[in-house]
């Protein structure tokens, strides 16, 4: 199946659509009273920090309203910014970091138009996967250290920036399912001092969900949504697709394997020399597996009666037969006539026993249902959840009948198919 890789465009044509204002809205969430986020500044709707005082009180219909400018400015920056086209899904991505950031941070933009990067590294215009790690980096806000001696604001990691850059990164790389790709993802950052003697968190790379992860889950999931095969998937995130390994073989046997063979009259007996595995190294080659061997039509005539050894593979276990009931008796020494009739008894006693207590159980749930709701509101307990109890148990003990049912009719078969034998016998 052929991925349907999304048409890039020139930034001048696109804008935010819904998928983009809905990553927008999840992340953001809606605050129709002002109050500080993070990073200490005024926030109000969705996140919008334009003119927003203290204490102030909006409308559902005004955040819509303020959301609608917001993400024009972003679109805005974005396409001032980007030289070169993106697809719908990339463009999504920017206009959610630069709504939150308000910025395009300078090494991601070197690796969407290619630059250099604050690195030092050179990148060429189109480097997709390098600008999907320059998402992570971003998740950092100025936050007061109280637990120093002298409290001081230091860059620190946040999860809720970090998951957030993480499904931008996800959306950047042409996944939908951004939401389920980044459930449970986890950061862990260490507060430490440089050489320098300056505070400064490090994310632990051991205890932090990486992107590859993240990326990996995606393209399971778009391959269980039937939009893209594993493989493609694999190829869309730039994971890496594992390969078969190589079989080994000589280069004679190689020969064979592509020529027609000459019709045979009997079974060909294998020998020792051409049984034997071929050998890694001089005189050996390399044959990777193909999907669709060539197929050679060998006339064969069949000898009357089993062949010996038919149906084995040299140096495979012979698969052990499957148990049954003739084998189990055998095998403990207990007459099978017997052995049938204690299992069709014991069928017979079972269903009986669960039949009994369904039977019985229905009916003073079910006929005595109303004194029970009447005790229980006596009780104080609330009706509605009385009820649901008092249906719960019934259809229980309707499963329970069922079963006994269906154990009385194979018990009473059993019973049957002895008796016609010993009649037969």
């Amino acid at each position: 199946m052929a991925i349907m890789l999304p048409v890039a465009r020139p930034v001048s044509e696109l804008s935010l659509d819904a998928e983009g204002r809905a990553l927008i809205k999840h992340f953001e969430g809606l605050m129709l009273k002002a109050y500080r986020c993070s990073a200490g500044k005024l926030t109000i709707g969705y996140g919008s920090t334009r003119d927003v005082t203290e204490g102030v009180v909006i409308t559902l219909q005004e955040a819509e309203d303020r959301l609608i400018q917001d993400v024009k400015a972003s679109e805005a920056l974005v396409r001032s910014k980007v030289a070169v086209p993106l697809t719908q899904a990339q463009f999504n991505a920017l206009v959610s970091l630069v709504f939150n950031l308000g910025r395009v941070p300078p090494s991601l933009l070197a690796c969407i138009n290619g630059g250099v990067t604050d690195k030092g590294v050179e990148m060429r215009p189109g480097s997709w996967r390098e600008a999907a790690d320059q998402f992570l980096r971003n998740c950092r806000a100025k936050v007061m250290q109280r637990q120093l001696a002298i409290p001081i604001p230091v860059s620190q990691p946040l999860l809720g920036l970090y998951r957030r850059r993480m499904a931008e990164a996800v959306m950047f790389m042409g996944f939908k399912d951004w939401n389920l790709a980044t459930a449970g993802v986890s950061m862990k950052a260490d507060l430490g001092t440089t050489t320098r003697g300056e505070w400064v968190y490090a994310i632990d790379p051991v205890e932090t969900t990486s992107l590859d992860a993240c990326l990996e889950r995606a393209a399971r999931a778009a391959s269980v949504a039937g939009l893209v095969d594993e493989h493609e998937a694999n190829e869309q995130a730039g994971l890496a697709w594992p390969q078969p390994d190589p079989v080994r073989v000589s280069p004679e046997a190689a020969r064979e394997s592509v020529q027609p063979q000459p019709p045979i009259s009997s079974p060909p007996v294998s020998s020792p020399q051409a049984s034997a595995p071929a050998v890694e190294g001089e005189g050996a080659v390399a044959v990777a597996p193909s999907p669709n061997p060539p197929k050679v039509s060998v006339p064969v005539s069949t000898p009357a009666g089993p062949v010996p050894g038919a149906g084995k593979i040299s140096g495979e276990p012979a698969a052990k037969p499957r148990p049954t009931l003739e084998t189990i008796a055998k095998d403990a020494d207990i007459d099978l006539v017997s052995l049938r009739k204690a299992i069709a008894a014991f069928l017979l006693w079972f269903g009986n026993l669960l039949r009994a207590v369904g039977s019985n159980g229905m009916k003073v749930f079910g006929f005595g249902g109303s004194t029970l709701t009447v005790a229980a509101d006596q009780l104080g307990f609330p009706f509605v959840q009385t009820m649901i109890v008092t249906v719960g148990v019934v259809v229980i003990l309707g499963v329970v009948w069922l079963v006994g049912f269906i154990a009385e009719k194979f018990g009473l078969r059993s019973k049957k198919k002895v008796l016609s034998e010993g009649a037969a016998a």
